[in-house]
């Protein structure tokens, strides 16, 4: 029997594609699958003002459903980035936090149960590994979004996500990729 029967696409589809929607105030993504049917989105959350001063720092997953799967706070901090990823029930399930690297990236995701998850590759280039220990959890690619949202500097991603992955890992992987995508929005604004 399928232990995930009960769950929705978002958690039990294998291959995805995060499209970015919006870039001025906000960073919302679409979750697609393969063939593109849009299985939730993540909003920018918080006021005009705060996020023209602040930038955009919280956001939601909200399922195809309407529930709220997962949080994602872009905490204030000096220095390094850092990242809380929660259930949608408020549950803290993971830290994203940026690691100071001469000359390259580094990111530990750390989730809440105290597994660590290590990117392997190129995070900000995009194309790297999420593995759980020695298990590959996640391959996560930058792939070409087309011409018109090229231009207007939209974003797309391709993860394949293991089979096996319990939601909460993948909750985690995706909260991980838009962390990812604000720190690489950051640091081409400097």
């Amino acid at each position: 029997m399928n232990e995930h029967y009960n769950l929705p696409a978002l958690l039990t589809e294998n291959s995805l594609i995060f499209q970015q929607t919006s870039g001025f105030m906000s960073n919302d993504f679409q979750i697609q699958n393969s063939a593109e049917q849009v299985l939730g989105d993540f909003v920018t959350q918080g006021d005009g003002l705060s996020r023209m001063v602040m930038g955009s720092r919280n956001f939601d997953l909200i399922g195809a459903d309407g529930l709220v799967y997962l949080k994602l706070n872009d905490e204030i901090t000096f220095g390094r980035d850092r990242f809380e990823i929660y259930s949608g029930n408020g549950e803290r399930l993971a830290s994203v936090v940026q690691n100071i690297a001469l000359f390259s990236t580094k990111v530990t995701v750390e989730m809440a149960q105290g597994l660590i998850l290590t990117l392997q590759g190129s995070p900000l280039k995009f194309d790297f590994d999420i593995l759980a220990g020695t298990h590959r959890a996640a391959a996560v690619s930058r792939a070409w979004a087309g011409m018109g949202k090229g231009l207007m500097g939209r974003s797309r991603y391709n993860i394949e996500l293991d089979p096996g992955a319990p939601p909460e890992i993948r909750l985690a992987i995706f909260g991980t990729v838009l962390a990812l995508d604000l720190i690489r929005a950051k640091a081409s604004k400097n």
